[in-house]
């Protein structure tokens, strides 16, 4: 494939003698504006690339075609076949100079020959595409692959990413190393690459405490992932243990919630210990422990925590944290619920928030890995498996315009081409 530029009067001029020379499928890559006429660059097979293509209708002193005034004349071109006729040597410069700029955006260095154009004697004259594949500076396929990547345009300028960075409110150490990136596309597969994430596919299982601050959503999460458990294993595989028995009704709504799911809801009081509870369960796939939300600075917090390091049984704790909350909370919850190794991290909130920034800092610089995000209160409809590049994708879009059209459902890997060719 290559690149064929052509030049009308107008945009719908433009489309329509695009369509005519190169399908109704062809893709525009861009479109100009440049002394009153518009020029637009369009993919197209090797085999149909000539020169520039131009419409054969100029202007006239009224604004209409001098064509459309009279008929056409002995040896005079029509539309047909005007558009594959040489236009003169100054636009063929341009087109020239237009292509080695976009190569040297991309890094390459043109050979002389391709600067001036000029082919040796006897050697025939080649298209565009193909004077730039033979002088070793890479093809227009190149140029398109890069331009889809998300090359800087003057809507991303250099200035304008470093802002970015700047807007994401990321912990010194984490923009430091993404500081020199050039492009969107870079700062996002960089940013996404700091970030460790649970294997896509792997459920859970074991006995899982859910701890967090107050407000957290842990009881709301913790049914989400049940409910999505129970739809594929059956409810035979879970079990849910309530230890909340500061919050008034949790205990009830977790027990309706066993109802309607047909699991055990085992509730922890002075009849039975957690230990108890967890030798009833114990066999089962997956048991999820509902903690009680407490403050951070709350005493009691650490003989809470003692009791699940304590157990025989082996309790590894999900901590859930609103991704809405400041960068030195985050951090103080890291610290307060002492997420270790066995730790998985759970973002919730995130249709809340205004800036993803600092919580992929948090991840970044944790080092914990990031097993689920929700952004609703449905269930379990809300509740997403973890991502790393539609995650950093979002951080983008809700700090700029551009990408605020973007909904959750197409910041996927799928959704990467449409994302990017917008830049």
């Amino acid at each position: 494939m290559g690149i064929q530029k052509f030049q009308a009067r107008n945009m719908n001029e433009g489309l329509r003698l695009v369509r005519d020379t190169a399908g109704p499928d062809a893709l525009i890559i861009k479109t100009l504006k440049r002394n009153g006429r518009v020029e637009l660059f369009v993919e197209v097979d090797d085999d149909i690339i000539s020169d520039p293509v131009e419409s054969a209708a100029p202007l006239n002193g009224s604004g209409n075609s001098a064509m459309a005034d009279s008929p056409p004349q002995s040896g005079q071109a029509t539309p047909q076949t005007s558009r594959s006729a040489v236009i003169d040597d100054s636009v063929k410069e341009e087109f020239r100079q237009a292509r080695i700029r976009m190569l040297g955006a991309l890094g390459d260095t043109p050979s002389p020959q391709s600067v001036s154009g000029k082919a040796d004697p006897g050697e025939a004259v080649s298209s565009p595409a193909t004077t730039a594949r033979a002088s070793g500076i890479g093809g227009f396929d190149e140029i398109l692959n890069s331009l889809r990547q998300g090359q800087p345009s003057d809507d991303v300028s250099l200035s304008g990413l470093r802002e970015l960075v700047e807007d994401l409110q990321l912990g010194p150490g984490i923009a430091a190393q993404v500081r020199d990136c050039h492009r969107i596309d870079e700062l996002i597969q960089r940013l996404a690459g700091m970030l460790h994430i649970v294997p896509e596919g792997e459920p859970a299982t074991g006995i899982r405490a859910f701890v967090g601050p107050s407000g957290s959503g842990k009881t709301t999460t913790l049914t989400k992932i049940v409910t999505r458990h129970v739809i594929q294993f059956g409810p035979q595989s879970v079990a849910i243990i309530g230890c909340d028995r500061i919050r008034a009704g949790a205990l009830d709504q977790l027990n309706r919630i066993a109802d309607i799911l047909d699991v055990p809801f085992l509730p922890v009081s002075a009849s039975l210990s957690l230990e108890q509870a967890l030798a009833k369960v114990a066999h089962r796939q997956l048991v999820v422990i509902d903690m009680p939300g407490m403050s951070m600075r709350d005493p009691a917090l650490a003989s809470l925590l003692d009791q699940l390091s304590g157990s025989r049984f082996d309790i590894k704790t999900s901590l859930v944290l609103p991704a809405n909350i400041q960068a030195d909370v985050m951090k103080l919850a890291l610290t307060s619920f002492r997420a270790g190794r066995d730790t998985q991290l759970v973002l919730t909130r995130l249709d809340e928030c205004c800036n993803l920034g600092p919580a992929i800092s948090m991840l970044a610089s944790s080092g914990l890995p990031l097993a689920y995000t929700t952004a609703g209160p449905h269930v379990p409809e809300d509740l997403e498996v973890a991502r790393a590049v539609p995650l950093v994708r979002q951080a983008v879009g809700l700090l700029r315009e551009k990408f605020a059209k973007l909904t959750n459902s197409d910041l996927t890997n799928k959704g990467s081409r449409e994302m990017v060719s917008g830049l």
